[in-house]
């Protein structure tokens, strides 16, 4: 799954300005569901607006106030593990298929590797203890296959994890960009864009790294607004600068990489770094890609200034959405889109919303919390939207 993230600058505030807008249109079906959360030592029961369309079809909720990120394989399942270690698998409807307890005192991120395994990871960022960090790898039935500790992990983003198909990890440890075989072999170390801050967490200047096997091509983009192409034995191929961090890209199946900028759709060509005039952003091509788009040319995007819009190819606004007047936080997720044009998102109050192609709300789950709260939207095989929401589990939105 791609992920786009909030794109901050992405247009001049004259492009808003021109820009149709659309003001939030609530339905007057809202009603309660049977979601209830903790809010200053009170129980909260949630609201759904546009109810008489849509319902919450099931939710569930770990063991844990914190988890990873879901990731999901071919056949539609997910995973999920709690911060004490412990690793479900749940199927479409939300039912859980088996638990493991990899008795970790703490684990925030999870992957799901080109061989076809799980890679639960307890990392080493927030050293206070000076303890190692951990990798551990089970199959999709649960069942642990081993374990290894790793004293140099760090991780402070959760995009700087990579496995191939043969098992070879491909992370950011204290030294540089590394490769890590499944007996815990460090076959090279890449450090040539890696810049570190030691303190209280240990920080550093790598963003993310994407990986394309077929080409044996790492991808490392840096807040210092460079990108590098990095082989597969550690040896760097080129260098661009002028790639702004705040925007994200996906690696197509070619090996070449589509941003979103100000300007919209730009490709970067994945051989040597430089742009391409003509690709493809046909909505089959978007759609494949995983890039939110409203199947007849529009792309949905976030703008630092908090709202929802829709660009066409060149960059041109076409529409703009603000959420309710009163809702908290920012919109903190990647937009997601299904086959028809709609578009799923949620806040960093924990809301989630629903778009149709024109901009108008379908739904809005409401949680309106003042904290920030970790979010993650996705859709299921079936068009249904499903989301993670810190102090709520996972749960699934879709029409009655």
């Amino acid at each position: 799954m791609w992920k786009w993230g909030v794109l901050a600058g992405l247009l001049a505030a004259a492009n808003l300005a021109a820009s149709p807008a659309h003001a939030a249109n609530p339905s007057p079906a809202q009603q309660q569901t049977k979601i209830t959360v903790w809010e200053n030592g009170a129980a909260k029961q949630l609201m759904l607006r546009g109810a008489d369309r849509y319902e919450v079809k099931w939710q569930f909720q770990p063991d844990a106030d914190f988890y990873s990120d879901v990731v999901r394989d071919e056949a539609g399942v997910m995973y999920v593990t709690t911060e004490n270690g412990v690793l479900y698998a749940l199927d479409e409807s939300g039912k859980v298929k088996w638990r493991t307890d990899l008795q970790l005192d703490w684990s925030e991120h999870i992957a799901l590797g080109r061989d076809g395994h799980l890679y639960v990871l307890a990392d080493n960022t927030s050293d206070y203890d000076k303890e190692p960090g951990w990798i551990y790898a089970a199959d999709k039935s649960g069942r642990l296959l081993w374990r290894m500790e790793l004293p140099s992990m760090y991780s402070e983003y959760d995009r700087v994890f990579e496995v191939d198909s043969k098992g070879t990890m491909y992370l950011l440890t204290d030294a540089g960009i590394s490769a890590v075989d499944s007996e815990g072999k460090l076959l090279w170390s890449n450090k040539d864009m890696v810049e570190y801050e030691y303190g209280a967490y240990l920080r550093s200047n790598v963003r993310d790294i994407r990986l394309h096997e077929s080409s044996g091509t790492l991808f490392v983009r840096t807040t210092a607004d460079k990108l590098y192409a990095i082989d597969t034995n550690g040896k760097t191929k080129w260098t661009r600068s002028s790639v702004s961090y705040v925007d994200e890209y996906v690696v197509s199946p070619e090996g070449n990489l589509y941003f979103l900028a100000q300007t919209g759709v730009s490709v970067i060509n994945g051989i040597d770094g430089t742009d391409m005039k003509e690709a493809p952003t046909d909505p089959q091509t978007l759609t494949r890609l995983g890039i939110p788009h409203d199947q007849a040319g529009g792309i949905f995007f976030v703008t630092k200034q908090g709202a929802l819009q829709k660009m066409d190819r060149t960059g041109k606004v076409l529409w703009t959405y603000w959420r309710p007047k009163g809702q908290t936080g920012s919109i903190s997720t990647e937009p997601v889109s299904d086959s028809e044009g709609n578009v799923y998102f949620a806040d960093s109050g924990g809301s989630l919303y629903g778009l149709d192609k024109q901009g108008k709300e379908k739904f809005v789950l409401i949680r309106n919390n003042p904290m920030y709260l970790s979010t993650q939207v996705w859709l299921g095989r079936n068009g249904m939207m499903m989301a993670a929401v810190e102090g709520i589990g996972l749960l699934a939105i879709n029409s009655k």
